[in-house]
């Protein structure tokens, strides 16, 4: 069943439709648009249904068909950190410092514990007594708002995810390419790394600085070694500049990531029209994660799980006990009548135990956490059903013609009931109007954004598109 990738960083969204076949993840269709800066970086957490509905609209644009969705956040949506420990630490040790580490980040971003759901990833450190591990973080109310926005307009939401955990999926898909290979998503203005010992993923890391950078390689420097293989992927690996400043810093070799490449073609496809863009494919292979492919314990989802996807780990562990609950009746079948009696009377005496006050506390106080959850369940189910008002945009096409499109030459202009305006204009002064919709998007109800890359037609002439959608307040739904 075919799937739809929804990639949010923090300057732009990509999707990918996806179809995952005997091992293989197929990518059909790909698409990206910058996000508007109303909706980039942090200020998407407190505008979740803003979001949903700018990835609703993108998804239309895209022709995206896949009602089946798997989110990954990036920069700003989610919060990272990476921190080594004894390699030959016990599960309680690894606990205790997982629990440290994510109350420091947490502590980081001034947020309380109680708001923000975490998800932990190990992997191999740089010496054979460090082991290096990564917790993330994410607001719990961000994820369940979008979700809902999303899923009220007919989708399934099937997880939300890290970009980064999700990348080093993909990324080891390349690591057997050398003794040491670092494989780089570049992007102008963010670089993600996974640095690869002998085949095993031993650091992996998040730059705020990309290809736009005054030196772009600043950051990688304390990563490459001696015999370091670069791999590049994402939307400027073919950046001239970068390529030159890894060699020059001792990279022993630089290359992009291609569909030729045996195991990332074994594991990630293009097909359709795309499996003739083979150029296409460093962009195409750090959009996606290898769904449904991860082991448990490293599974790049930590922050929310679909119900069908927990079904699925349900069903696995019914299993699971019925092969157990055949191996405990054969024991039974094998014991002395004696043994049997015996364990019955311990399994007496511990119901007796049960119906002490203590429990019988605990037992209530959970039948009325139940009642809570079926409750806001209900509540959340009847929001569906609350018709919301479309705004009139008479007032606000007016205001646009004398602030935002005041030097502009309209060509068409069209109303869609639940999206807004959609305008596609010329202009001779695109400063003026950057200016103006910054201010419009700032200082307004008006969201202001452009669907698609603007084109010069001509000598210092502009064609734009932008779509207008005005933003109620909770006291304007009917």
């Amino acid at each position: 069943m075919d799937s739809t990738v929804i990639k949010i960083e923090n300057t732009f969204v990509s999707l990918a439709q996806v179809k995952e076949s005997r091992g293989i993840l197929h990518i059909s269709r790909v698409y990206r648009a910058p996000l508007p800066e109303d909706l980039s970086g942090t200020v998407a957490m407190a505008e979740p249904e803003g979001l949903a509905e700018l990835l609703l609209s993108e998804l239309e644009a895209a022709g995206m068909s896949a009602k089946r969705l798997d989110i990954i956040l990036g920069a700003g949506t989610e919060h990272f950190a990476e921190y080594l420990m004894n390699a030959s630490a016990n599960d309680r040790m690894r606990k205790r410092r997982e629990q440290m580490e994510a109350k420091s980040l947490l502590l980081k971003v001034d947020a309380p514990s109680s708001a923000w759901s975490t998800g932990f990833y190990r992997y191999n450190g740089t010496n054979d007594s460090l082991s290096a591990s990564a917790v993330f973080a994410t607001k719990t109310g961000f994820c369940e708002r979008l979700v809902i926005a999303l899923e009220k307009e007919g989708y399934t939401v099937m997880s939300v995810s890290s970009s980064l955990a999700a990348f080093a999926e993909v990324a080891k898909t390349i690591s057997s390419h050398g003794d040491r290979v670092m494989v780089l998503c570049a992007e102008k203005n963010e670089y993600m790394m996974a640095l690869f010992t002998e085949g095993r993923l031993a650091r992996l890391a998040r730059f705020p600085q990309g290809t736009e950078g005054p030196e772009p390689a600043a950051p990688l420097l304390p990563f490459i070694a001696e015999g370091t293989k670069v791999v590049l992927c994402g939307a400027e690996s073919k950046d001239r500049r970068l390529r030159r400043a890894l060699e020059k810093a001792g990279a022993e070799d630089v290359d992009s990531v291609s569909s030729r490449m045996k195991e990332p073609h074994e594991r990630v496809a293009l097909s359709k029209e795309l499996a003739y863009h083979d150029e296409l494919y460093p962009g195409v292979f750090s959009e996606v994660a290898l769904i449904g492919d991860i082991p448990a314990t490293k599974a790049p989802y930590p922050f929310y799980i679909s119900k069908e996807k927990a079904e699925q780990k349900l069903n696995f562990n019914i299993l699971t006990i019925s092969a157990v609950a055949l191996i405990v009746a054969l024991f039974i079948c094998a014991v002395s009548p004696v043994t049997l009696a015996l364990a019955e009377r311990d399994l007496k005496a511990t119901k007796q135990l049960l119906e002490e006050p203590y429990y019988a506390d605990a037992a209530a106080k959970k039948a009325q956490y139940r009642a809570f959850i079926s409750e806001f369940t209900e509540l959340t189910l009847a929001e569906e059903n609350v018709p919301r008002r479309d705004p009139s945009y008479a007032d606000v096409i007016e205001e646009l013609k004398e602030s935002v499109l005041a030097n502009a030459d309209i060509r068409e202009m069209v109303y869609e009931k639940g999206n807004g305006v959609f305008i596609e204009f010329t202009t001779n002064d695109p400063e003026s109007f950057d200016k103006a919709k910054n201010h419009a998007n700032a200082k307004t109800k008006m969201s202001i954004y452009e669907p698609s890359v603007r084109k010069e037609i001509s000598e210092g002439e502009w064609r734009i598109q932008i779509r207008v959608i005005l933003m109620l307040s909770a006291w304007e739904v009917q």
